[in-house]
């Protein structure tokens, strides 16, 4: 997944996830923050329910992940 820029808040904590389809027909999800910008987008999946699995993986490791600071 790529991260673009997601803070470490509860005001930065995604509000929805959209499941989208790649012009190549595979299924990726963006996460939406609170002010409605793409704040990630996931790698691809060749099914809908993959990517279904990939967004609830999401949900529930990310309230519990460390900032690792690699700079």
């Amino acid at each position: 997944m790529t991260n673009n820029n997601i803070g470490n808040t509860v005001n930065d904590l995604p509000e929805r996830f959209e499941i989208k389809k790649s012009q190549d027909n595979q299924f990726y999800f963006v996460i939406i923050a609170p002010n409605n910008k793409v704040i990630g987008t996931s790698e691809t999946y060749t099914a809908k329910d993959a990517c279904k699995d990939g967004i609830q993986a999401v949900k529930k490791w990310v309230p519990t992940a460390p900032i690792v600071d690699k700079t």
